[in-house]
């Protein structure tokens, strides 16, 4: 049924991706979350290029890009022994 609203659960990024997709397609969408507020938590989150060009045609890249920051330096490393690969 159209009208309904879909129910998304989680307002990780997954949850919230998903909601923005529902409303691109032009649904309404309802993102239920346990946690009493959305809060920082664990490592830091990187977005590739499928990732971002997605996030643009949902109309979210502008806002992420003003609380995102930039690595100073990338080191790959080797999953054996910590080397650095480049």
């Amino acid at each position: 049924m159209p009208d309904r609203p879909i129910i998304v659960a989680g307002a990780g990024v997954g949850g919230l991706s998903a909601a923005l997709a529902i409303a691109a397609a032009g649904r309404y969408a309802i993102v239920l979350e346990r946690a009493p507020a959305l809060a920082e938590f664990g490592a830091g989150l990187q977005l590739g290029p499928n990732a971002t060009r997605r996030l643009a045609k949902w109309g979210a890249l502008e806002r992420l890009k003003e609380l995102a920051t930039a690595p100073e330096a990338i080191d790959i490393r080797s999953g054996r022994d910590g080397s650095v690969i480049a």
